[in-house]
């Protein structure tokens, strides 16, 4: 909708009486009140008796000049408002800036158009008018927000109010409730006293009942689980038994048997089956003898000194079949050194449950499957590791962060549930744990799980931050980078005298995710080498500091990640490109679900 203005108050003001009687023609003509004024004492003099829509102000006056009549106008908070178009013959463009920044609406130059004056006049008013009718609009809403906040006001306190009464009267029932209660136990008390072996009677004939569901229970559940129990030794010692002459007879039929299995493969797993069976078995009896004992259940949910190697045993009993369908080279290396934790066995057996079926699920062959697992105590930092690594399809960068989301699965296709690593994450915080995570796609995930020695004990996993591992042969081979890169740890080779030092000093420190070796000569050539034969997800880069060493790269390969040649810019801006391991804390004592350094 447009609005014109027709009719409007306007105040004209110059020394000319020429262009006063003009322009007072002009815009009476229009149908305007016009009001004028021949300097700028008289403008503001009429300003304190009658307020204009719009004023026409010249600049060029004496005394006054309309810039100062302009600046006491526009410093009044009553008559601030008023567009102001000034009028003069200057056209330059210092005359207009200062126009404009002292406040003015527009500019008209003289000889005067008659058409243009007109147009902006009207077109001035308008939006004057318009801004008067919003500025009225806004008061109207700004009261209507008043009342409505008063309103609110009022009810809140009505409420106030009402919620008193409520929990007055509540107070008041739940006070004549208490009486009532104490009246009924006397009577009930009364009722009792009176019916005494009665009652008696009924209660032992509940726990015979209770005592009889329990042993039936027990029975039906011990008496096939006795079965296998028993006959499980009977099997081996028949196994051990017929095992050489079903050696022979498949020696001699090299076919035999025809499905599933080969002989020999099948031989090879059938002790562990048997152990994995007579520990199923053992399991239930527990069950058994906990649902006879259910009153000390409370007593059994304490925490528990727990060794990791016993539960890494006992979980690959349980998995150890499912986890060789899907992986042919399974590695297991357990420390000989790992001190005790306080924990629930069962639960951390459930967390490397779930992170080994991972990691089996993540494999794309059986025959190139890799999985590797392995147990370290890591005194620098009091706590004990167990570590799940694969050589699989690797974590998208852009899902790593969600992994511990529940219900957030990218196997949903094939059966996932997106449970298994958010409940172990939620286990290893219950154990005051952190999880430390790097992978790289098609080549591999892994986790490496950290528990603390003493319980409820991790301020020293703060430390724990991705880290870049520099060898090299002189100390101030890699100064320059310390400023660059102020998280970077650099060990000087001469900790490391063999490549066996390297890998250890690496399989406890699982922060370190690069390796930045200096290639002086063709060992160390080897060790970076090495370093990927073992830590395949390991990011490894050759630096050659100086230029005389560059026949050293007669002998490089393909192997290392990259190599750049002195260029120490290039050498950091890859460094940043490289994918980092992502730390995971638990959420008492840091808010954020992890920690990620680029």
């Amino acid at each position: 909708m447009a609005y014109v203005a027709t009719t409007g108050k306007i105040l004209i003001v110059d020394d000319n009486a020429i262009n006063l009687e003009f322009l007072q023609e002009v815009l009476y003509g229009e149908g305007y009140t016009v009001l004028i004024a021949n300097n700028g004492h008289a403008a503001l003099d009429i300003l304190h008796q009658q307020i204009p829509d719009l004023i026409l102000l010249d600049i060029m006056m004496p005394v006054m000049d309309g810039y100062e009549v302009a600046r006491r106008i526009k410093q009044s908070e009553k008559y601030n408002h008023i567009p102001i178009i000034f009028i003069s013959a200057m056209t330059e463009s210092e005359s207009l800036v200062e126009a404009f920044t002292i406040g003015a609406v527009d500019y008209i130059f003289r000889p005067f158009n008659i058409m243009e004056v007109l147009l902006r006049v009207k077109n001035h008013l308008s939006i004057a008018m318009l801004q008067r009718k919003l500025s009225h609009q806004n008061h109207l809403l700004q009261t209507e927000i008043y009342h409505r906040i008063n309103a609110e006001e009022a009810l809140k306190q009505a409420n106030a109010t009402l919620e008193e009464r409520i929990e007055q009267r509540t107070a008041e029932l739940r006070l004549a409730n208490i009486h009532l209660k104490v009246e009924i136990l006397e009577r009930e008390a009364i009722e009792k006293e009176r019916d005494f072996q009665r009652q008696q009677l009924i209660q032992s004939d509940k726990l015979a009942s209770l005592g009889e569901v329990v042993a039936g229970v027990a029975h039906e559940i011990n008496n096939p689980n006795s079965l296998i129990s028993y006959n499980v030794p009977v099997i081996k010692q028949l196994w051990q038994m017929c095992f050489p002459v079903l050696t022979e007879y498949a020696t001699l039929h090299p076919h035999w048997p025809r499905k599933h299995y080969g002989f020999f493969d099948l031989s090879q797993h059938m002790q562990e089956m048997l152990e994995a069976i007579e520990m199923g078995s053992d399991r239930i009896s527990k069950i058994v003898s906990k649902l006879k004992d259910y009153a000390r259940l409370e007593e059994s949910s304490h925490k528990t000194p727990v060794q990791l190697n016993q539960a890494i045993e006992n979980t690959l009993l349980i998995v150890g079949s499912y986890i060789r369908k899907l992986a042919k080279n399974i590695d297991v290396d357990m420390a000989h050194d790992l001190p005790q934790i306080q924990g629930h066995l069962q639960k951390i057996e459930q967390i490397i449950t779930n992170l080994v079926i991972n990691a089996a699920q993540a494999l794309t062959s059986i025959e190139q499957g890799h999985i590797r697992i392995q147990s370290r105590y890591l005194e620098w930092i009091q706590a004990v590791m167990i570590r799940v690594e694969d050589n699989g399809v690797g974590i998208d960068p852009m899902v790593v962060e969600r992994i511990f989301e529940p219900f957030f699965s990218t196997k949903r296709g094939k059966g996932g549930t997106g449970l298994g690593l958010s409940v172990s994450y939620g286990l290893i915080q219950e154990h005051h744990g952190i999880i430390l995570i790097h992978s790289k796609p098609c080549k591999g995930t892994c986790f490496d799980v950290l528990f603390p020695i003493q319980p409820y004990s991790y301020s020293q996993f703060s430390s724990l931050k991705p880290t870049i591992l520099c060898i090299h042969h002189q100390s101030c081979a890699f100064t320059s980078f310390e400023s660059k890169l102020p998280k970077l740890n650099h060990v000087s080779t001469e900790i490391f005298k063999t490549h066996e030092m390297v890998f250890s000093f690496l399989e406890v420190h699982p922060e370190i995710d690069m390796v930045l070796i200096e290639i002086a000569n063709q060992n160390a050539w080897q060790l970076i080498n090495d370093i990927q034969y073992r830590f395949q997800l390991l990011t490894c880069i050759g630096y050659v500091s100086d230029i005389s060493h560059l026949n050293v790269l007669e002998m490089i390969n393909d192997s290392s990640e990259v190599l750049l040649v002195h260029p120490l810019e290039a050498l950091i801006n890859q460094i940043h490109k490289v994918n980092r391991i992502h730390v995971w804390f638990p959420k008492k004592e840091h808010r954020d679900n992890s920690e990620v350094c680029h």
